[in-house]
């Protein structure tokens, strides 16, 4: 966004004249967006610009930042010929990089929903989006608002929950509602909440029974007898209770236009048809990182562009280039020592104790060899 000592209103400014001076003027629509930014309180621009940087955090981990730098695949060929895409995060990132999941599920869904298949005869493939542990993700609006019309694009989705509580938890109960119903099939295994058996059982319906109920009189006498009737009465076809006890090998299915169906699991590695199926998952290629200096440029001057790939510009290395590699280089490593847990806070600590603590004010030339040298002892 700017630099600190450059200021943000300076900076946008600066970006402007530049663009003009090079003889690329940016739209006057671009301008007039700038300056109602430029011109705004000091504080104002502060917290516009806290709030526009605060979502680009994510990429100041190297390994984000590697891992969508480039693209193995484009989203738009997922109905022209078969890709098979894994987004796999473990748990304890998966708070954290709930934006990038937003964004990556939004441009996935919103790319097949810009041509119908009768429109684009290269559309020729159904795409299944497989969502298992749907409510770990996190809210991600997209997926619960495009469900209802994503088939007719030939978009399928399967949604896979514990249970009907974890829904309403992300989404509301509305919203949990909505989509239920936007699905045209549900496969239900026996619950373990007495809650969930309920609401089963109670969707299941009911059939007829009949009820056979005999009366005698209390005191016996000549010529008495006791009577015979028979009602009908409803029942459910499964009692919450016999939900709950169901075989773990059955399950429910639930269909559009057509009655509940009380099947049996198919475990796909006792199945031959679908055993035969199972391949070994593709090995994962290597990140490959490329070294990229951290210093920012000199002066006030613009970052010149990248040099085309092959060039002596792009081949040579300087001095201080050199130092943004290995420093680059460095920080990934850190990174991925994190994550591996070879490494812990212990290996972070400082001692601080022949730190000098200033009485007095500093002067401004004083204030910035003091941080240059605190800055040094971090880096060492």
């Amino acid at each position: 966004m700017a630099s600190d000592a450059e200021g943000f209103q300076k900076h946008w400014k600066r970006v402007i004249e530049s663009c003009e001076r090079a003889g690329y003027p940016l739209s006057q629509e671009a301008v007039r967006s700038l300056y109602d930014v430029i011109d705004l309180a000091p504080t104002t621009a502060s917290s516009i610009r806290k709030t526009f940087t605060s979502r680009l955090d994510l990429w100041l981990n190297p390994l984000i930042d590697a891992a969508t730098s480039a693209n193995d695949f484009d989203l738009r060929d997922l109905r022209k010929r078969p890709i098979s895409i894994y987004v796999q995060i473990n748990p304890d990132n998966i708070a954290r990089l709930q934006p990038l999941l937003n964004l990556f599920f939004q441009q996935a869904i919103g790319l097949q929903t810009r041509e119908l298949p009768e429109s684009n005869p290269a559309l020729k493939h159904q795409l299944l989006l497989m969502l298992d542990e749907f409510p770990a993700l996190g809210r991600i609006p997209v997926i619960a608002e495009s469900t209802a019309f994503l088939p007719g694009y030939n978009v399928r989705t399967v949604v896979i929950v514990q249970s009907n509580s974890q829904l309403i938890e992300k989404y509301g109960v509305e919203g949990a509602k909505s989509i239920r119903k936007m699905l045209a099939a549900r496969i239900v295994f026996p619950p373990k909440e007495y809650e969930d058996a309920e609401a089963i059982s109670r969707e299941l319906g009911t059939y007829t029974v009949r009820q056979k109920s005999v009366s005698r009189p209390m005191w016996g006498g000549s010529g008495t007898s006791g009577s015979v009737s028979i009602s009908e009465q409803p029942r459910r076809l499964l009692l919450p209770q016999e939900v709950k006890e169901l075989d773990p090998a059955r399950m429910i299915l639930f269909y559009e236009g057509l009655r509940p169906v009380l099947a049996h699991r198919i475990i796909y590695f006792k199945d031959k048809s679908f055993a035969r199926r199972e391949i070994a998952p593709p090995e994962v290629p290597k990140l490959e990182m490329a070294a990229r200096a951290t210093t920012a440029p000199a002066g006030n001057a613009m970052p010149s562009p990248a040099p085309p790939a092959g060039s002596s510009a792009a081949t040579s290395t300087t001095p201080a280039t050199g130092t943004g590699h290995a420093r680059a280089k460095d920080d990934l490593q850190m990174a991925q020592a994190v994550l591996d847990g070879s490494l812990d806070l212990k290996d972070f600590s400082f001692d601080f104790d022949d730190v000098d603590i200033p009485t007095e004010p500093l002067s401004e030339a004083e204030m910035k060899r003091r941080t240059d040298e605190f800055m040094a002892r971090l880096l060492v």
